[in-house]
């Protein structure tokens, strides 16, 4: 403890910095609009500056780039204008393979990055390949989100010594400070997908944490105001579902529905936006490929709403928000066994329904976040028929319920923050309501090289079921950890209490333990003759349980990867558990426990050039324990084939075979039975692309999975 707060005031004595210089870029007010053609060709962009002498990144850092790129900006009240003149000798060997949007493939491409708060934490990033496909997502404290998608204009030009793009990125899609001149950083990014160059016009060291705190700086952009940000979305959908009851026999509930709604953004000022969803149907969201689960914690699954994937990046603050409890599956869905024999379900909504959502979300001048979510979900009712009398009656599945969250980010120097984070679920009448808040910080030295990190949070449940100590829990973790150079380290200790339980708008998969975890990276981006890049990685966990206090675990984690001159690269990776350990999660039952053995984990991958238009990689793996014949073993396989511009196939393959495995059978009454089962696991993912042009898309995806 003494150590902690030495290093805690040590970063808080280092705290004010001075930053490295970086590169000026210079913006041009224009009153001729260039036209969006990827030619270059009006004589508004003569009066730009340019910039040019781009940096390697990959597959060697700091070498002049080997082609020679050229970029202009302009602006005027209403759109940034960006140029960008990409020399290339070899004009026909440019890659221009045509794909979905936010999938570049193997295309040559430029990227623009935007900080337009200058907080060298969170920008955008906007990307157009040879072929005009768009790619764009944000940054966000150190996190990318390709979820978000603005509306913006770029087109492309082959020419006979390059290529050239040209962009108009709207005001309106940006949010930036209401001032009369503005600071932005900025940042220009090209690929040369055959050579696998990767450059850029403001060097990225890969041996500094953070990308957005290496771009440059945009200046020359005065006088303009953010504009009105307003667009409605009305649509209606229909959908059937059909939802397996039982397995064997199979049996599957069917229902058919229709909705009406309309999605809402507004811009309430400059740093500010209300998105809103009424009457909200997601019918029309790829599902969820389903994992039959054999253990005792729940599936994650990733969420694919749009309104729950953008600009929610601050709701994530506290890790104690899991958006999929939002018009989740309502607690008392009907399985079929809650039913009289001569009884049989004739509709069972799989999805509570929601009435509305809405999240008000932004930053202002002062580097201050702030995210309010806030959704209603409606009284869910399943209809049950008797058979033999053809009576319907209505079973309630799920009550009205409230879903809020509420986030205070504070961003401060040297890319350090601190946060407050609050998640409350009110379920109408004597059903269980729950409070969460947490509250973490993040604090740097003045070089970027050290960090101190640390949350805290406290879960409260209003649950007749539990008992007044049962419905207060508490979790921290704090951890000291070096984030730059050659090598890099973590060292973490935590403890999550016993009745911590953030899990109705969250997701926590164990509590009641005390984790201590030390982390070694090594990173070494200097190229040699014989390799682009080495990176390697290890990991102790000494775990315990935290009430009643008794010993866990131990377990190693470590991996390798090593890309070869070719691009092909290799991967090992490997896990064990160092000694004979208690598994409290298997037993599904609290205070009991299954004493397992050591295992070690191995697996070897191969992945070979991604710029080709054939592409494999494979992977073998396996584990042994100190139990005779039981062994683990598998193997994955996937290919790509790219065999034109625009047509794309790839399969993915994984099949894993696991003897004696122990695991939960039932319970007899005080007794638990472990089982031991042979467990075969296949899962075969076929995807088949088409594009007819750079915009709309044709695509398939077939999913075989068994267990």
């Amino acid at each position: 403890m003494r150590l902690a707060l030495l290093s805690f005031f040590t970063l808080i004595h280092l705290f004010l910095s001075a930053q490295t210089s970086l590169r000026d870029a210079f913006a041009t007010r224009t009153q001729v609009v260039p036209k969006i053609d990827g030619k270059i060709n009006d004589a508004c962009w003569n009066e730009a500056k340019v910039n040019t002498d781009f940096i390697t990144v990959q597959p060697a850092y700091g070498k002049p780039s080997a082609f020679k790129t050229e970029t202009r900006v302009l602006y005027d009240n209403t759109a940034l204008y960006i140029a960008a003149y990409l020399f290339d000798n070899e004009p026909t060997k440019i890659y221009t393979d045509i794909t979905e949007r936010d999938n570049l493939g193997r295309a040559d491409r430029f990227e623009l990055g935007l900080d337009t708060y200058n907080d060298d934490l969170n920008g955008y990033k906007l990307i157009v390949s040879a072929a005009n496909v768009q790619f764009d997502g944000r940054h966000l404290s150190g996190d990318f989100d390709d979820s978000w998608d603005g509306v913006w204009q770029s087109n492309v030009s082959i020419n006979v010594d390059g290529w050239s793009v040209e962009m108009r990125i709207p005001f309106s899609m940006i949010r930036f400070p209401k001032k009369e001149v503005q600071d932005w950083g900025i940042q220009f990014v090209r690929m040369v997908s055959r050579t696998g160059e990767l450059s850029t016009w403001s060097p990225v060291n890969p041996k500094i944490d953070g990308i957005v705190n290496q771009w440059g700086n945009l200046k020359g952009v005065e006088g303009v105001k953010p504009p009105l940000r307003l667009a409605l979305s009305p649509y209606v959908a229909g959908y059937s579902d059909n939802v397996p009851i039982t397995y064997n026999p199979a049996s599957y509930n069917q229902s058919f529905s229709y909705n009406g709604g309309m999605d809402i953004k507004y811009g309430v000022n400059e740093s500010y936006t209300i998105d809103a969803t009424l009457i909200p149907d997601f019918g029309q969201v790829q599902s969820d490929n389903i994992v039959r689960n054999l253990s005792p914690f729940e599936v994650r699954y990733d969420e694919r709403r749009p309104f729950f994937t953008e600009g929610t990046e601050l709701f994530n603050r506290g890790e104690i928000f899991y958006s999929r409890r939002i018009g989740a599956r309502p607690r008392n869905y009907l399985y079929g066994d809650e039913i009289a024999s001569e009884e049989e379900i004739v509709r069972n909504p799989a999805h509570s329904q929601l009435y509305n959502a809405t999240k008000f979300s932004g930053r202002n001048n002062n580097k201050t976040g702030i995210g309010i979510l806030n959704a209603i979900a409606a009284p869910t009712f399943a209809v049950v028929r008797n058979k033999l009398t053809g009576v319907e009656r209505k079973v309630q599945t799920d009550v009205l319920t409230n879903y809020n969250v509420l986030v205070v980010d504070q961003l401060l120097k040297n890319y350090s923050s601190i946060s407050l984070t609050n998640t409350n679920v009110w379920r109408d009448g004597s059903e269980r309501d729950a409070n969460v808040t947490a509250a973490s910080f993040s604090l740097r030295d003045k070089t970027n090289t050290y960090e101190m990190k640390g949350l805290g949070a406290v879960s409260k449940l209003w649950d007749s079921q539990l008992t007044t100590k049962e419905q207060l829990g508490m979790n921290y973790n704090i951890g000291f950890n070096k984030v730059s150079g050659l090598w890099q380290y973590e060292l973490a200790h935590g403890i999550v209490g016993r009745y911590f339980n953030p899990n109705d708008l969250g997701l926590l998969f164990n509590n009641n333990i005390i984790n201590n975890a030390l982390t070694v990276r090594y990173f070494d981006f200097n190229a040699t003759p014989k390799r682009n890049y080495w990176l390697s990685e290890m990991s102790f966990n000494y775990i315990n349980r935290y009430n009643p206090t008794s010993f866990q675990e131990l377990k190693m984690s470590a991996f390798t990867e090593y890309q070869m001159k070719n691009f092909s690269s290799i991967t090992f990776a490997t896990e064990s558990e160092l000694t004979y350990y208690n598994d409290y999660y298997e037993p599904r039952t609290f205070g009991r426990k299954f004493n397992r053995v050591p295992f070690y984990f191995g697996m070897l991958r191969y992945q070979s050039d991604t710029r080709k238009k054939y592409v494999f990689n494979f992977a073998l793996l396996g584990a042994e324990s100190p139990i005779p014949n039981d062994p683990y073993y598998g193997f994955d396989f996937g290919t790509t084939l790219n065999f034109v511009k625009k047509f794309r196939i790839n399969f993915q393959s994984m099949v894993r075979f696991d003897h004696k495995s122990f695991g939960f059978v039932t319970n007899i009454d005080e007794n638990i039975v472990i089982g031991s089962r042979d467990i075969k696991t296949v899962d075969n993912v076929l995807t088949i692309n088409y594009a007819f042009n750079s915009k709309p898309i044709l695509c398939g995806e077939f999913d075989i999975t068994g267990t």
